[in-house]
């Protein structure tokens, strides 16, 4: 889920009655050092509750009733306020968390006031155990209440199964020219890590581009990924637990020739194009990633030199 560009974004994607299982709503009061015990009860018991739920989030500065919008304290102990919450998050529950994201969300209409939206995702090292309470909560009908022996159960079968997450290490950009036909080459450099504490074999991931249209699939040596989403199994063996490897990702775009070649409208096209790039092992789908690659360094760095390279080529045929 993206950050909100403010709170009235925010409150208006809020589920319509009270809270639901994805949602949970905290004073801004609750972030004052009067409040700190109570405080540091409701950071284990929802980042328990979200992170044995499947994700959710967890949102201080929108009351309850009325969600009326409240300013937060913007830092404690002269700590900034996010960093101060990433910190109480991951001290609060075993199994040191760290699938969840901060979103520091400006007050509508206003330059410096925040509210702070907590996004949590599904944790494949689930359950967590509150520390101070020795409990696991989770999720239902819009409360964090305590898991029964069952549900912890199940949560901890999730141990057999195997969950791989990606990040994107760097990427690459080339373009060629042939008889008038321009086609461009984007590289991304995967790095995927098994988080879990069983061998991933098989494994590998889909790909989908977001506009599929003039994409066609650059073979890798394994099997060829297209935008369509083609399985790719790694050509390494297993990937054993806690270990990373990495794969490069090929596609090759044919340009219209409709189109210009200057630099604006291919730093245009690439910041518009749009890669989900999803791990699959032999007993999970994992948690995709969206892959921007105008937003990738080197692929940005090579934008406008290609763009003024095509664009004099282009006009010598002229």
């Amino acid at each position: 889920m993206p950050a909100y560009k403010d709170t009235a974004e925010l409150v208006a994607a809020l589920p319509p009655g009270d809270e639901d299982d994805r949602w949970e709503l905290k004073d801004a009061d609750l972030l004052k050092p009067e409040n700190r015990n109570k405080f540091l009860t409701e950071i284990e018991t929802q980042t328990s509750a979200f992170l044995n739920s499947g994700g959710g989030n967890l949102v201080f500065g929108i009351g309850k009733k009325g969600r009326t919008v409240q300013p937060c304290l913007k830092e404690v102990n002269r700590q900034p306020m996010q960093d101060w919450l990433s910190t109480m998050i991951e001290k609060s529950v075993e199994s040191h968390p760290r699938h969840f994201k901060i979103h520091p969300t400006i007050l509508t209409g206003t330059t410096d006031d925040w509210i702070y939206h907590v996004e949590f995702f599904d944790s494949p090292l689930a359950p967590h155990q509150a520390k101070v309470q020795r409990k696991y909560f989770y999720r239902t009908v819009g409360q964090s209440l305590p898991a029964s022996h069952f549900y912890v159960h199940l949560l901890f079968s999730r141990s057999t199964r195997a969950y791989l997450t990606a990040s994107v290490v760097r990427g690459n950009l080339n373009a060629t020219s042939s008889t008038g036909r321009v086609s461009f080459a984007i590289e991304v450099l995967v790095k995927l890590r098994n988080e879990s504490l069983v061998m991933a074999d098989p494994w590998g991931f889909t790909v989908q581009v977001n506009r599929p249209q003039g994409w066609s699939s650059e073979d890798t040596g394994e099997r060829p990924i297209t935008p369509d989403g083609n399985y790719l199994k790694g050509i390494s063996g297993p990937v054993m637990p806690h270990v990373s490897t990495e794969r490069w990702v090929n596609f090759r775009y044919n340009w219209p020739d409709t189109l210009p070649t200057d630099s604006e409208t291919i730093r245009r096209f690439l910041a518009e194009t749009e890669f989900t790039i999803t791990p699959v092992t032999q007993n999970n789908l994992c948690e995709p990633i969206k892959v921007v690659p105008g937003n990738i360094e080197e692929v940005a760095a090579k934008t406008t030199f290609l763009g003024d390279q095509l664009y004099a080529q282009r006009n010598r045929r002229r």
